[in-house]
């Protein structure tokens, strides 16, 4: 215990000053997040600063496994899709990339992710979903494309992403993953970097990062898709996050809007051109571990009411979402 202990300890420094010299090679190099009228900050602010934590996870990846605390199958997805996506965003933070690219590179990752962790051939932990050869497949194959973006699309604002990782990392690998090392891991590294990102931000995640982090958290409930617990559990932890960026998208589109273009119509943007970064990163964070922590505690303990436990999870969080769409639009 006190050797893993040191890991997660060392983990967290390593990442912590790894972030630092890359916030000053992004300062060099001219790579800084400029405002717009789309944006949720005021001031260029280096971007990349994930790069840290991908770094960091990945070599961490590698030594858990020589240590016999990793799959070896997910291993392969953190190391080998895992750093597909994260190449893609950095090269994107660095200038930018055709959205083509970065989107065959995200389809690329997600079918290799799938094909070491292969799904279960059926999804029995959907109430009244017949049986359907190859859903299971597609299902996750599709979820995980959706997880890196959708994770891109919630890292708007100062600590956000951050620490909507490391708590989603932290929880869900020790309530659902066997051996809970790699989450805990990802969850450390994650931490060291806040250091540099809580409000006010002096780095940025990233698409690097928030790709990244994303797909990690995707391929973690991929490797426990075969529990109800693990199938319900990940997606009631990370509620704050589906609800906003996929209700958010849907809204858009029934409107006509470009969804493919940069807005500040998350309901945590609208939130927090009121009141603030910090208010509403500290929000979510409560939201987290005050309602959808237990939640998430009540389905691994009785698995058989999953599905229903996160009905419950997701009820006022969607009711959240609508009060503040409608009162933004009043």
């Amino acid at each position: 215990m006190l050797f893993y202990g040191l890991c997660i300890f060392f983990t967290l420094v390593a990442t912590l000053t790894v972030t630092g010299l890359i916030r000053r090679y992004t300062v060099q190099r001219n790579i800084l997040d400029i405002p717009n009228d789309r944006s949720s900050h005021f001031v260029p602010t280096p971007r990349g600063g994930g790069a840290g934590f991908v770094v960091i996870t990945i070599w961490g990846a590698f030594v858990l496994y020589a240590m016999g605390d990793a799959p070896r199958e997910m291993v392969a997805s953190f190391t080998g899709g895992g750093a597909l996506v994260a190449l893609v965003g950095w090269l994107d933070d660095k200038g930018g990339l055709r959205r083509r690219y970065r989107f065959a590179a995200h389809l690329l990752a997600a079918a290799w992710a799938v094909s070491l962790l292969t799904p279960p051939e059926a999804i029995p932990y959907i109430p009244y979903l017949p049986h359907i050869p190859g859903f299971a497949i597609v299902f996750f194959f599709l979820a995980l494309v959706w997880m890196i973006n959708s994770y891109n699309f919630m890292d708007g604002i100062d600590g956000l992403a951050g620490w909507q990782g490391m708590t989603v990392c932290f929880v869900g690998g020790y309530l659902f993953l066997v051996p809970p090392a790699p989450a805990l891991m990802t969850a450390a590294a994650v931490l060291g970097f806040l250091v540099w990102n809580w409000p006010k931000a002096r780095i940025f995640m990233g698409a690097v990062g928030s790709g990244f982090l994303g797909f990690v958290i995707g391929v973690s409930w991929l490797a426990t898709s075969d529990t109800p617990a693990g199938f319900w559990g990940w997606p009631v932890l990370m509620a704050v996050f589906f609800v906003d960026a996929t209700c958010t998208l849907i809204l858009r589109i029934y409107r006509g809007e470009n969804w493919r273009d940069s807005h500040r119509s998350h309901a945590y943007q609208i939130v927090a051109q009121r009141w603030g970064h910090t208010r509403v990163t500290l929000a979510v964070i409560v939201i987290n571990i005050v309602w959808l922590t237990p939640w998430a505690t009540m389905i691994s303990l009785y698995p058989t009411w999953a599905a229903w436990t996160a009905i419950v999870a997701y009820a006022p969080i969607v009711c959240l979402w609508i009060c503040i769409k409608r009162r933004h639009s009043a």
